[in-house]
């Protein structure tokens, strides 16, 4: 029987480090959409409320499936752009990765001002259902 002696990647650990955090980081945005439904129906008038869920709807429409993915991209494209002119020997995986990670970068920083809104939102349910 042939026995093969792998070496231990540090690596392997970093991956799946990575992919887990990434996972988290957007089931926990994806859970922003909910609360902000809840919010805005929760806090009208039961004659406002449809007004309120048509409008919270097409905002997430607009704003998170239009420009979700469309000013990240813009910021990996001016990236990758500045990347070039900077580094012009620079092998062309490099710039992608640099490009993936300033887009990703900017995504994940961009959710920052969300979850503080429901933050501030909840206390303030909070404070007024007393």
């Amino acid at each position: 029987m042939i026995q093969y002696n792998l070496p231990h990647l540090e690596s392997d650990w970093l991956l799946a480090f990575v992919l887990l955090t990434i996972s988290l980081v957007f089931a926990l945005i994806s859970s922003l959409q909910g609360t902000f439904y809840g919010i805005n129906t929760d806090s009208t008038t039961p004659e406002t409320a449809t007004v309120a869920a048509g409008l919270t709807v097409s905002m997430q429409n607009i704003m998170g499936f239009a420009f979700g993915p469309l000013i990240p991209s813009i910021i990996a494209d001016v990236a990758g752009g500045v990347i070039k002119s900077r580094f012009p020997l620079l092998q062309e995986e490099s710039v992608r990765g640099g490009q993936f990670s300033i887009g990703m970068a900017f995504a994940l920083l961009a959710a920052w001002p969300l979850l503080c809104s429901v933050a501030l939102a909840t206390r303030a349910a909070k404070h007024l259902s007393k």
